[in-house]
């Protein structure tokens, strides 16, 4: 009988989402020829057509993005050994494909079904898991119906619920209840998500522990020595305005123009992307700063503001300095960059108000009152100014925020552990 439901509502659901094809149809083309991001894997993803897998009872594993697909290599080894099978991974951005494709490329590979009904229903005849492992919270209402429809059970793991999308689900719990109660079971990193999975409707929910800071490499001294010779670095504190984007350096380099203190500090830039070096350059000498690129070496050393526009030196920059604004959190729209690795550096992390891709990290720093944030422009140069002045409160934030990357130790291994005892149990 509760199959014989399922069915009725991925009939039913079918129906509805058959109705927005026009709007898929119509975005194909925009994303070619407008945002010129042709999409990788699309008639596999339209048609729910991947190569069929080399042996029977694989889990698996799926991450959307980039993100995921990084806390996808992390714990695929830990998942097979304590599962005790061969896992499958999926995806469904293109930079989620070439990541996989590079770093996984020996494993069973596929894209993701779009959440259309022939898609799901084709992928789940053919790649024919034993169980699906979603990770983080990546809930596809027709792929879900057709697991409970195929009596495959379904785990959330890392799963995160942010304030948004706690309020979305809970809006529309006559829709998504049914869902979460049909869940096997979940993996939280902390335990307001876990008690948000609960109230929610999943039975069998776990706290385990932020596996973010797993993947994030503090660098050695030697390699902070190296950046340190190379960029020419004086003895004076760093304030560094890190992984910034479009937009995002302009409030900062205001307050500074004023700041009584500015000369005794060292201040760098190290934008998200190095190709901005020139535009950062313009923009420092139009609020009165003399600036120099790490890229070109036969610039002034004197200058007020150094530019490193180079890949490869925000793990160091991080490790050196004193002070950390860390990017893409400061209006650009990019949603925040991961503030934890300058936390785990030892570093006073402060970020802007828009944080809403890294709500693992924030909430592991806020837990540890390892973290400032800033509501709006104006109160960066407030927080800067307390922070400059106040040395025992940046030492402060700097332990905190290592102690709380510290606890991230094993925690792919302890979440892991987690989720096989629930299977076992049930």
């Amino acid at each position: 009988m509760n199959r014989l439901l399922w069915r009725l509502r991925y009939y039913a659901l079918g129906l509805l989402v058959c109705c927005t094809i026009p709007i898929l149809i119509f975005d194909i083309p925009r994303r070619i020829f407008f945002k010129k991001k042709p999409p990788t894997g699309l008639m596999r993803k339209i048609l729910g057509r991947n190569p069929k897998p080399p042996q029977k009872d694989m889990i698996l594993v799926h991450g959307v993005s980039l993100g995921e697909v990084k806390l996808m290599e992390t714990v695929l080894p830990l998942i097979e050994d304590k599962l005790g099978h061969t896992a499958m991974l999926s995806t469904s951005t293109d930079t989620g494909w070439k990541t996989l494709s590079q770093n996984c490329g020996d494993r069973h590979l596929c894209f993701f079904p779009l959440d259309l009904p022939w898609a799901v229903w084709h992928f789940l005849r053919k790649q024919k898991p034993s169980m699906v492992v979603l990770l983080e919270l990546e809930l596809w209402p027709l792929f879900l119906a057709g697991c409970f429809i195929h009596r495959i059970p379904v785990v959330l793991f890392n799963a995160r619920v942010g304030d948004r999308s706690f309020k979305g689900f809970k809006k529309f719990k006559w829709f998504w209840g049914p869902i979460f109660k049909k869940l096997h079971s979940a993996v939280a990193p902390n335990q307001l998500w876990a008690d948000r999975l609960k109230e929610l409707g999943v039975a069998d929910v776990h706290v385990g522990a932020s596996i973010k800071g797993e993947v994030v490499q503090v660098a050695s001294k030697e390699e902070c020595e190296t950046q340190r010779k190379r960029l020419q670095l004086n003895e004076k504190p760093i304030l560094l305005l890190a992984s910034t984007s479009q937009n995002e350096e302009q409030a900062p380099l205001q307050f500074l123009k004023q700041a009584s203190w500015k000369n005794d500090w060292q201040i760098i830039i190290c934008p998200r992307h190095p190709e901005r070096g020139p535009e950062i350059k313009r923009l420092c000498e139009e609020h009165g700063f003399s600036a120099r690129r790490s890229s070109k070496n036969d610039e002034n050393n004197d200058a007020d503001i150094l530019i490193v526009d180079e890949i490869g030196c925000l793990g160091a920059l991080y490790a050196l300095a004193e002070i950390a604004v860390v990017g893409g959190s400061l209006g650009s729209g990019r949603h925040g960059q991961n503030m934890l690795e300058s936390a785990a550096a030892g570093t006073c992390t402060v970020v802007g108000w828009d944080t809403s891709n890294q709500p693992d990290s924030m909430a592991l720093l806020q837990e540890h009152d390892a973290v400032v944030i800033c509501e709006d422009q104006a109160a960066i140069g407030q927080h800067l100014e307390t922070l400059v002045q106040d040395p025992t409160e940046r030492q402060r934030l700097a332990q905190a925020g290592r102690q709380a990357w510290e606890t991230c130790s094993g925690a792919a291994e302890r979440s892991v552990q987690l989720l096989a005892d629930s299977l076992k149990s049930n």
